[in-house]
């Protein structure tokens, strides 16, 4: 599947005008498609298989080449909004870009170059992933496949806007927080490489509303415990800070869960904690000891199983072989016991 992310890649800059400047940059994009978790490669997979489908099949490894060049886009757009400094253990991409036109010593702000080249390159990716699911099947299943495919970077990209609205105005009802969480996971996570997935294999109505199901529970708990993971998780294993979220104010579940639940002087004081810019290690220390003074803590690991559990429900339910069921499943568990 790497090596079907990687033939796009060369194919289509192979055509362009040579330029040492571009190669430069484009080696940069190569090194960073080739690493990841490749989860969703791994639900597209699966979810062509619960679906029925059966032996090697160059077509479900097109698209899920397609639904990891999708996520790269998307990975390469929060990076640059968030200004993250890290991505899989080293720097963003936009900061690699940046590091480059200092190198070069090339004329002009070395930060705009970055986020401009960065910007273009997510772009790159989508449009190759676009390619991709067009070389997939016949017309009528390429159309299928980009109505799915349209919809998660509607539904991502309107998550991420609704995260930055609610970031601004600090506003971290419950409500809202599970909204943005709903768009930016549930709905385009891992819902849609199973649809797709389903798609290729020819599933009916049901299995996909099963596969849609099961694919928005176990998205929501992925976030989840992602926004455990960058509060609480060791920055030597994950690759990344683990005060970003907490610097920045992102509008999580939990820290909706700890604001719910705190007395007056908790709630006070987390305020003034979460979204500090200047937050120090002692500030995080503090932080994270009253989320889980609260209880939001536990409150989120009770409700990443109780999605688990509802995932599964939904599974049982269906008219998927008892092998799909299971395959599902493990990968489910594989993605919701990660430390990273």
């Amino acid at each position: 599947m790497t090596a079907r992310i990687m033939g796009i890649v060369d194919d289509e800059t192979a055509t362009w005008d040579s330029h040492p400047a571009t190669a430069e940059v484009f080696e940069r994009l190569r090194h960073t498609l080739a690493g990841g978790k490749r989860m969703r490669a791994l639900f597209t997979y699966r979810g062509w298989q619960a679906a029925g489908g059966v032996g090697p099949d160059a077509a479900v490894i097109t698209v899920a080449a397609a639904s990891e060049l999708g996520h790269a886009c998307g990975l390469t757009q929060d990076d640059f909004i968030d200004l993250s400094a890290t991505r899989r253990g080293q720097p963003a991409l936009f900061h690699q870009i940046s590091d480059l036109h200092r190198a070069q010593g090339w004329r002009g702000s070395a930060e705009h170059f970055g986020f401009a080249q960065a910007l273009l390159l997510a772009n790159f990716c989508w449009a190759w992933a676009s390619r991709l699911l067009d070389e997939a099947g016949d017309a009528q299943t390429a159309r299928q496949l980009h109505t799915v495919n349209d919809r998660m970077f509607l539904d991502g990209t309107f998550g991420e806007h609704l995260e930055l609205v609610l970031q601004s105005e600090r506003a971290y009802a419950r409500a809202q927080c599970w909204s943005a969480t709903q768009y930016k996971a549930g709905e385009s996570m891992f819902k849609p490489p199973l649809l797709m997935g389903g798609t290729l294999a020819g599933a009916d109505c049901d299995v996909q509303d099963t596969l849609g199901a099961f694919g928005v529970r176990i998205g929501l708990a992925y976030q989840l415990r992602d926004d455990m993971i960058g509060t609480f998780g060791d920055p030597d294993v994950t690759g990344k800070p683990n005060t970003d979220d907490i610097r920045d104010g992102k509008p999580t579940v939990m820290i909706a869960e700890a604001l719910r639940r705190a007395d007056d002087r908790q709630r006070e004081r987390i305020l003034n904690l979460y979204g500090k810019h200047d937050m120090s290690q002692a500030d995080a220390r503090e932080l994270r000891g009253l989320l889980r003074q609260t209880g939001a803590t536990n409150a989120v690991e009770a409700i990443i199983e109780e999605l688990a559990m509802d995932a599964a429900t939904a599974l049982s339910e269906a008219r998927i072989a008892a092998e799909g069921i299971r395959l599902l499943e493990d990968l489910a568990h594989t993605a919701l016991q990660r430390v990273r």
